[in-house]
């Protein structure tokens, strides 16, 4: 049996062997020189009759057929080897396929049963739901806040959020989104623009001052004066779409906003610009700390490195620096 094996795996070095001890003996044999002999006889009418024959030695058919048996056995045991090898690949392939679906249905059984013990149920589905089975994941995302006075009181705000969703999964993922539109003019907060790549792909395009330019959205009218779009992202199995998205606010006087992922997220970069004579901040619930990088009189950046669950996120606020009124010792803002 070991010697079955080790032919299976060396069947191409020994087919060539062969092959090549074939050669050498359908060579040698092919060298030899035929022997002529001269046979005289008389025919019944008593006439001299002269005959040549030629013959050749026993180690010219030794090598002939030892030839004919090489080069038999090479083909014969290439053709039979190969068939059995490449069946053999194919059902390790398979086997190889259902032993991860049976580890992989292990492995949930044995989690399961493990933090079940430690973690109330309640917490143990709740985490199970989110993030366990979550098969979308958002990565590198960047965030970009820039501030600047309006009419009266009034601060305004582009919002620009952009990240990478990740399809974990090996099925397809449909991402729906409905969104508010920001209408011009109008007291209402809501989407300006919107792109979603998939590799080269287009997959959606939108902008609020050009209708016409839409792709992959559909307008829904909410009430007079507001409407929305909603488009929907198929991500492939192990695919990955990168979605951009810019929102305008408006506030008076002051901002408190927030913002919180619907999934979980890994890696990130915040960057807040205002004008003077205000002061922004912020106050993060995410999982991982948010770090201040840069601090300058109308712009703040800030890093996040790791990953934060699902409902995770930050509240900022943009109010007027308060100027101390040194005849009163106290601060007062503007």
């Amino acid at each position: 049996m070991k010697i079955f094996d080790r032919l299976k795996n060396y069947y191409l070095a020994v087919c060539l062997a062969l092959l090549i001890l074939g050669a050498v003996a359908d060579y040698a044999g092919s060298a030899i020189s035929p022997y002529v002999s001269e046979l005289t006889k008389m025919d019944v009418t008593g006439k001299v009759v002269h005959a040549s024959f030629v013959s050749y030695p026993i180690r010219f058919y030794i090598f002939r057929i030892s030839s004919g048996i090489l080069y038999t056995a090479c083909f014969s045991i290439f053709v039979a080897l190969f068939i059995m090898h490449r069946i053999e690949e194919d059902q390790g392939r398979r086997n190889a396929k259902q032993l991860q679906e049976f580890q992989r249905a292990i492995n949930v059984d044995v989690f399961d049963s493990l933090f079940r013990t430690v973690i109330p149920p309640e917490i143990f589905e709740a985490i199970k739901t989110a993030i366990i089975q979550g098969r979308v994941v958002r990565r590198n995302a960047t965030w970009i806040l820039d501030f600047w006075k309006g009419q009266g009181n009034e601060i305004e705000l582009r919002q620009t959020i952009g990240f990478d969703l990740v399809n974990l999964s090996n099925l397809e993922v449909l991402e729906p989104t409905e969104v508010d539109v920001f209408v011009a003019g109008g007291s209402r907060q809501g989407l300006e623009r919107a792109t979603c790549t998939i590799g080269k792909d287009l997959i959606v395009s939108f902008d609020a001052a050009d209708p016409k330019t839409q792709k992959g959205v559909e307008f829904k009218q909410q009430e007079p004066g507001r409407s929305a779009i909603e488009f929907a992202i198929k991500i492939p199995p192990g695919g990955t779409a990168n979605l951009m998205t810019v929102f305008r606010n408006k506030y008076r006087e002051f901002v408190q906003d927030e913002y919180f992922s619907k999934t979980a997220l890994i890696n990130a970069d915040l960057t807040a610009t205002f004008p003077e004579g205000y002061e922004f901040s912020l106050y993060s619930t995410l999982s991982a700390e948010l770090r201040k990088v840069l601090v300058e009189k109308t712009r703040h950046i800030y890093k996040l490195k790791g990953g934060v669950l699902p409902g995770q996120g930050y509240v900022y606020y943009l109010n007027k620096t308060p100027v101390r009124d040194s005849s009163a010792g106290q601060a007062v803002a503007e």
